[in-house]
């Protein structure tokens, strides 16, 4: 989704629509609806990509996509937390602004459970050392993520002085998250050639064509980017690709498992992109849907893709 280049704290709900809160599809009545369900709360936020890591080393819920935050409040959500048994979780940015970073940074220091944050820099500008240098001396800042999808240029990611920034991002040891689509597969192969020492995760999927049944060229697309070793894979965000008001769990079984040969449990994380998935699901329906395609893995196996994968990745103590 698209968000304006602030903060992202929303003083009243129905703010949502006039401050320009509106995903890649246009899904306006959706967010609406989604907005409504927090008519009680003061003040809330949207965070992307949340990954909640259970304790015992117990399966992981990752990814949940958006918590609403009171300013004086207690924290992220409490009830999704407490019944999955959440104890980190690693905030990811949602809009291109180094203050939203600084902002979730902030979170970091007050809530001991976020154990890792994914900030922004600017990738191409002059100042991104200097803003990478004040970031990455927080032992909590993780990585970088660009809204990549909305940038008009498919070829943004792979552009010279993108390209030069994101090989001084490896320097710092960070990672970085690649919100993509299946146009830009292409480039973030470039990515993987030109920084090598750079560790990346596709964000859910690269957004395959779900709702229109259409998996073969996703797949073919997908196929050579997860021959580079350095790429991982969120397995997140597929019930808003399929369809929201009638999706079936068998409907996300093929593109599930085409990642999973193609990365193999090593390199795949579980996300559950709540609240996004409130379109079309609740966050128990996605998790437990997502836990049943991969009933058939041994329990190492789905350890590394609902927990430890994301441990390691992002570096979470």
């Amino acid at each position: 989704m698209r968000i304006h280049q602030s903060p992202i704290v929303l003083p009243q709900r129905r703010e949502i629509v006039r401050l320009g809160l509106v995903d890649q599809q246009g899904q306006l009545d959706g967010l609406r609806r989604l907005a409504g369900q927090f008519d009680k709360l003061q003040k809330f936020t949207v965070l992307r990509s949340v990954y909640l890591v259970f304790p015992h080393g117990r399966l992981a819920a990752p990814l949940a996509n958006r918590r609403e935050v009171r300013r004086a409040g207690v924290g992220l959500h409490g009830p999704v937390l407490e019944r999955n048994g959440v104890t980190k979780t690693v905030l990811v940015q949602a809009s291109n602004s180094v203050a939203e970073s600084r902002w979730l940074l902030s979170l970091a220091d007050a809530y001991p459970f976020i154990a890792g944050v994914v900030g922004w820099v600017d990738l191409a500008s002059p100042t991104m050392e200097q803003e990478l240098a004040e970031l990455t001396a927080h032992p909590k800042f993780k990585g970088v993520r660009h809204l990549v999808e909305s940038e008009p240029a498919d070829d943004w990611i792979s552009q010279p002085e993108v390209l030069r920034g994101l090989q001084r991002l490896a320097s710092y040891g960070a990672s970085y998250d690649l919100l993509v689509h299946r146009r830009h597969l292409n480039h973030v192969r470039t990515v993987a050639e030109s920084c090598s020492e750079l560790s990346l995760v596709i964000d859910h999927m690269a957004k395959p064509p779900i709702a229109q049944g259409e998996i073969k060229e996703w797949a073919q697309e997908l196929k050579p980017v997860a021959a580079y070793k350095n790429i991982s894979c969120k397995v997140s965000g597929l019930v808003t690709e399929a369809n929201h008001s009638a999706w079936l769990t068998d409907e996300l079984r093929p593109f599930v498992e085409c990642a999973l040969e193609l990365f193999g449990p090593e390199r795949l994380m579980f996300g559950s992109d709540y609240p996004v998935c409130l379109l079309a699901a609740s966050y128990d329906r996605v998790l437990d849907s997502f836990q049943e395609i991969l009933k058939g893995l041994n329990e190492q196996d789905r350890e590394q893709i609902f927990a430890e994968n994301a441990r390691k990745f992002y570096r979470l103590k």
